[in-house]
């Protein structure tokens, strides 16, 4: 706990300054809010207690209620907002919508500082995925003590704490909490992490989040210095938003890996978490390339031109793609399609096929209009457009969703959204396991 004092002290937090906390109603939030409250004791600074209904799970109404009560017997300010969303679900969209409401509160009260509940597990958690699924240098720093975003400034004080301190404090301390059930379910990325990595981390090393954490900070340090040398030849390299080729090619390949990804997030700015490693080697031979006359397609429906010795982004409304499916698949819009060994989860995200019952290759493709597919559970086929209407995806989204096929054009699976009549879970004759992620 010493290490959050001090690093509020660090802060310099002035009398009558707001300050916004995000508090979903959790262990880790309400840890976080009575931490800084009673930090905060003598002093004229304003709490606002900011809430984020998403409206995805039954308990969401009484969890607001819940935070609400608290607020206000606690005479905190309470502001809240529950979501919608015009398209499916993802984190990323609800992540984008509920920063935007904790930025607008901070506007409105003139706040300084929004504090959130990540902790040292969360951390953890973040450096494993991306070191597994592959990211930018800054991607493996994970999550920052203190960030700025659109400028404004975030801040993680419990990134000194595992979740298990977090329990034992709330307990100690008598402080109401509900729980949100989805964290213990493994159809979740994150929560596998969580329930099969963590514990044997911590049986090897009890304060590992603080190794991370310093882990982190050394990563993100050697990047301040390397950001120096990167802007002095950013400024030559690239001009009016487009990169001299000729120019690029000169630089030693650390520096134009470094370029690379300050001028993809130049243009996916929040959403670059969807562009990987990968993206990044593709780019790099797209450039090493003799054709300069070229384009590639990248995620979100951007594509790359190279034209004339320079390089840069256009904006496209659809692309049409049929990809033959290998063991690791990288998909045009960021995700992948890897076939794995093992795994018992029902998910959406997960297909188990028994091989003869189709014909190879299989193939991941564009939607069509026309296109139908036996749905799973359901008598006759329906069509894949009511399918994505159904699921609220939008015709954007839509064009570019992934349509999984066999040789004999029956649709076997779209990713996320269903699976056809081909899927085998429920029977275990399967002999083909496909994860989409």
């Amino acid at each position: 706990m010493k290490n959050i004092i001090d690093y509020l002290d660090s802060l310099n937090l002035r009398d009558e300054e707001a300050i916004v906390i995000g508090v979903s109603g959790g262990a880790d939030s309400m840890a976080l809010l009575d931490i800084v409250k009673k930090y905060l004791i003598g002093c004229k600074c304003r709490i606002i207690v900011a809430h984020v209904d998403h409206d995805l799970r039954e308990e969401s109404n009484s969890e607001l209620e819940f935070v609400k009560e608290y607020a206000i017997s606690n005479n905190l300010t309470f502001e809240s907002t529950k979501l919608t969303y015009e398209t499916k679900f993802t984190e990323e969209i609800g992540r984008k919508k509920r920063y935007d409401f904790f930025f607008e509160l901070m506007d409105k009260y003139h706040a300084k500082y929004l504090f959130t509940a990540h902790h040292g597990d969360d951390l953890i958690e973040t450096v494993l995925m991306r070191i597994t699924r592959g990211s930018s240098l800054i991607g493996y720093t994970g999550i920052r003590l203190h960030g700025i975003k659109k400028n404004h400034h975030i801040i993680k004080p419990l990134l000194y704490l595992n979740k298990k301190t977090i329990y034992e404090y709330v307990t100690k301390e008598n402080i109401p909490y509900v729980e949100d059930k989805t964290n213990y379910m493994e159809d979740h990325t994150r929560n596998r992490y969580r329930l099969n990595i963590l514990p044997f981390l911590y049986n090897e090393q009890e304060n590992v989040h603080l190794k991370y954490l310093s882990y982190s900070e050394k990563l993100l340090s050697c990047l301040d210095y390397v950001e120096k040398e990167v802007q002095m030849k950013y400024n030559d390299i690239v001009v009016d938003r487009k990169i001299d080729v000729n120019l690029f090619k000169n630089l030693d390949s650390f520096i134009k890996s470094s370029i690379l990804e300050r001028f993809l997030y130049s243009e996916y700015g929040d959403d670059i978490t969807s562009v990987g490693d990968r993206h990044i080697d593709l780019i790099s031979n797209f450039i090493d390339e003799g054709n300069n006359h070229a384009s590639i397609d990248l995620p979100l429906n951007k594509r790359l031109v190279k034209n004339d010795n320079k390089l840069y982004f256009e904006i496209y409304d659809k692309q049409e793609y049929a990809i033959e499916l290998g063991d690791k698949t990288l998909l045009p819009n960021g995700r992948t399609i890897e076939r794995i060994e093992d795994c018992d989860i029902k998910s959406n995200d997960i297909l188990y096929l028994n091989s003869e019952e189709i014909s190879f290759p299989l193939v991941a493709r564009t939607y069509c209009a026309g296109d139908k597919m036996r749905v799973k559970n359901l008598q006759g086929s329906k069509k894949v457009g009511d399918i994505f209407t159904d699921s609220h995806i939008s015709k954007l989204e839509r064009s570019n969703w992934p349509i999984i096929v066999d040789n004999k054009g029956n649709i076997l699976w779209i990713p996320s959204v269903k699976k056809s009549q081909f899927d085998k879970h429920a029977e275990g004759k399967y002999d083909i396991i496909l994860k989409y992620y």
